[in-house]
């Protein structure tokens, strides 16, 4: 099992260093989310140094549980150093804080806290290299459409944006088709 998620996630990686904008079908969250997250590592292994800056943005509703996708980013990504924090309400936003200014480069978060976040200023977006908008079916359909469009507006244009949902519904394909008009789409 393992060598076929290796499999996997190189296939991933290879995809997604190829195109600006992504979408793919996947029905359990915390599983696929370590082949994501594997998949991105591997695809900028070597090619990305990261310092103190956030290049990673991994959205998610609290459906598909913040910590156990941030614990598994920090797993994947320990041998690479990198440092991950956990944004979601309902939890201390002062350690929140302070795991940002501890220098994470990776960031797991709701719409909501990392929005927030974003609007204090603690929350720098201009080096996310990566964006990956998982269960996005589920953050629109809960309401989060504003705080989503708001936090993809403050992306720089040049990163790789990932969006994984259950279901292809025409909000999401709208949502993005509107927000990334001039980014070449890979379809999965």
């Amino acid at each position: 099992e393992a060598v076929d998620r290796a499999k996997t996630a190189q296939t991933h990686a290879q995809k997604f260093a190829a195109a600006s904008f992504s979408i793919g079908e996947l029905t359990t969250a915390v599983a696929n989310s370590a082949v994501i997250i594997t998949g991105i590592l591997l695809a900028v292994d070597g090619q990305l140094t990261l310092g103190r800056l956030i290049a990673f943005l991994f959205l998610v509703n609290l459906f598909v549980q913040p910590v156990q996708v941030a614990t598994e980013a920090a797993r994947i990504g320990h041998h690479a150093g990198i440092k991950v924090a956990t944004i979601y309400g309902g939890a201390s936003m002062r350690a929140q804080i302070d795991a940002l200014q501890a220098g994470a480069q990776f960031v797991v978060g709701t719409p909501g806290r990392v929005k927030d976040l974003f609007r204090r200023g603690y929350l720098r977006l201009e080096n996310i290299r990566f964006a990956i908008l998982d269960e996005a079916d589920e953050m629109l359909s809960m309401g989060f459409a504003d705080e989503l469009e708001a936090i993809v507006a403050a992306l720089p244009a040049a990163r790789q944006t990932m969006l994984f949902t259950a279901t292809l519904a025409p909000v999401v394909e709208n949502l993005f088709a509107t927000t990334h008009a001039d980014q070449k789409a890979d379809w999965e």
